[in-house]
């Protein structure tokens, strides 16, 4: 085919075989059909060069080079040379490019001033999951820059070739030379900027990326380049004034003094071209001041390693003062946009950011999505793996159930009430998790252990809703107090649970706190397994473990339990005749993690 295409892609490859082939397929599923792709192989020593190759002979809308490797750097100024087309973008061997995305981001080029760059939302998968919304008009983008941020995605780019002519990419910034490249975007005023603002480009992300391998190097470039972007709007700082103002931006410990100095730099200097920067500015420091934990005064000696709480739920909340006991615990990070800027306990609560992981000696990470969170702080966030600390489900709970191993005989007058309630009701359960383990290997509740477990069949759910509402009922009488009755779903399927089922029952006491919450996983069913949902795993037990039951008889009282109960145990627990009181959910043996 003709080189006049309207659009050339421009796909360095080096030893990317393993999602070479996903990427490219993604490039011919475009809704836009008028493009061509260009892959320059860069040396690969995998199969990349053989599947690019492949992909050439069938699909004539794709060309393919190959020569010795050269980096990154080299590989992209040589796609530019090697462009015709009017318009070129980006794409990397290993993302994904939604099928309507060249459509949408040509269409928006055609409404802008020219020369322009358009990039989209952009959503993470593989090791990490998200979306990143990045904002959409020129001047919006352009001032996000001076509070050190990407502004856009460079591999989601559209763009008039100008664009990528005018500025190419410099081997002295090799880590960072995508965010060099936007820095000289934002700093040339006649480029037009512009997001989409839809998720149009998946960005893979690996647990072994290249850029956590020069973390320090890439750190040191980026404040080099960052003070450099300043210096183009002439501002001239000190050093002193650009790591205190880096901080700033990331929300980490700094002088505020300091602060104000280069905020009304900045603004003297670019306010007239953005006149929304000093209002976003003064909204940041306020939200600074009340939320970290910072001071004017250079800090001399640390007593105690620092130290973050990810998870600002009660997990997180009841974790502080046993945290507390070793390190100084800087504030809580969370996920949840609604809770950042807020306070607990005279903590504050910020949203995850890398900088702010740099500054402190572990992560203590407080969810039961602890393998989700600690895959984004290796993989989004670089923390290194031994800043990364699980928390025990001892030091989670409220409050233990008694002192020095007696149980009050309220919470056993709860477990109690709870079967009598569900064996009137005819239904078929058992006692289950850390209660079954404690009754059976201790003869008592397990004292850290927060909850009462039970499993109930999925056959059976009209009958449990009817038994739930009178024991809730029962509850509110024997204990003076309310209990709410909430039911959960799962959110993906997992064996013989479909997607969307109810997973679990929760009963829990709103007036007083040192009451335990119960449990009703529901288990679903077929001859081999038994299979059933937390929020953040699936849990898969042979079914005839649990088909026959029997009793556990303490103190006169007889609680159901399954009949094989040393071969239940030891599949869910492995050793659980050693009581361990660094257990977490980490430690099953059983599940799979969403």
């Amino acid at each position: 085919m003709s080189d006049s295409v309207e659009i050339q892609i421009l796909m360095p490859v080096y030893n990317a075989g393993e999602h070479l082939d996903a990427a490219i397929q993604s490039i011919v599923d475009q809704s836009l059909r008028d493009w061509q792709l260009l892959i320059l192989d860069d040396g690969s020593t995998d199969s990349s060069l053989l599947i690019a190759q492949k992909w050439q002979e069938k699909e004539p809308r794709i060309r393919v080079k190959s020569r010795e490797n050269r980096g990154l750097v080299a590989t992209l100024n040589e796609l530019t040379a090697w462009s015709t087309a009017p318009l070129l973008a980006r794409m990397d061997a290993d993302d994904l490019s939604a099928p309507q995305r060249l459509a949408q981001q040509f269409a928006a080029i055609q409404t802008l001033s020219r020369p322009a760059a358009v990039g989209c939302w952009v959503s993470l998968f593989g090791a990490k999951q998200a979306v990143w919304h990045y904002r959409e008009h020129d001047n919006d983008i352009r001032m996000l820059a001076f509070f050190g941020r990407c502004p856009l995605i460079h591999a989601s780019l559209l763009a008039d070739r100008e664009v990528f002519e005018g500025h190419p990419f410099q081997p002295q910034y090799t880590h960072i030379e995508d965010l060099d490249f936007l820095f000289r975007l934002v700093g040339q005023s006649n480029v037009t900027l512009h997001n989409v603002q839809e998720d149009l480009y998946h960005y893979r992300q690996h647990s072994d990326s290249v850029i956590y391998q020069h973390e320090e190097l890439r750190d040191r470039q980026y404040r080099l380049r960052f003070t450099e972007f300043l210096s183009t709007a002439g501002l001239e700082l000190t050093d002193e004034e650009v790591k205190h103002y880096m901080d700033f931006c990331y929300n980490c410990p700094t002088r505020f003094k300091t602060v104000e100095t280069v905020l009304n730099k900045i603004a003297n200097a670019i306010g007239s071209d953005y006149p929304g920067y000093l209002a976003e500015a003064k909204r940041r420091l306020t939200m600074a001041k009340g939320t970290l934990m910072a001071t004017d005064k250079v800090a001399t000696e640390q007593v105690k390693p620092r130290a973050l709480i990810f998870g600002a739920g009660l997990a997180g909340q009841r974790s502080l003062s046993h945290i507390q006991e070793q390190y100084d615990v800087l504030g809580f990070i969370d996920n949840d946009s609604d809770k950042h800027g807020s306070m607990i306990q005279g903590l504050p609560i910020n949203a995850p950011e890398t900088e702010r992981f740099r500054h402190v000696d572990a992560v203590f990470v407080a969810s039961e999505y602890f393998e989700q969170i600690q895959g984004e702080l290796l993989e989004r966030f670089g923390v290194t793996p031994s800043k990364v600390r699980n928390i025990p489900a001892r030091m989670m709970t409220a409050t233990t159930f008694a002192d020095s191993g007696t149980h009050s005989g309220a919470n056993i007058r709860i477990l109690q009430l709870c079967c009598q309630q569900l064996e009137q009701s005819g239904l078929y359960f058992h006692i289950d998790a850390g209660t079954l383990l404690g009754l059976y290997r201790d003869n008592s509740l397990i004292p850290w252990d927060d909850d009462l477990d039970f499993a109930v069949s999925s056959a059976q759910l009209d009958e449990l809703k009817v038994a739930l509402a009178a024991l809730q009922q029962e509850l509110a009488r024997v204990c003076r107090s309310h209990w709410d009755l909430q039911v959960l779903y799962t959110d993906q399927g997992f064996g013989n649970v479909p997607a969307g089922a109810l997973r679990s029952f929760k009963l829990c006491c709103k007036d007083k706190q040192d009451l335990p919450s119960i449990d009703f996983f529901v288990k679903y069913a077929d001859q081999q397994h038994s299979d059933y949902c937390l929020a953040s795993r699936g849990i898969r037990m042979p079914a005839a473990l649990s088909r026959q039951l029997s009793t556990q008889v303490i103190d006169g009282f007889s609680y159901p339990i399954p009949a094989q109960t040393d071969d239940y145990l030891t599949t869910h627990y492995g050793d659980w005749r050693t009581p361990d009181k660094n257990w977490n959910l980490q430690s099953l043996n059983n599940t799979t993690v969403f």
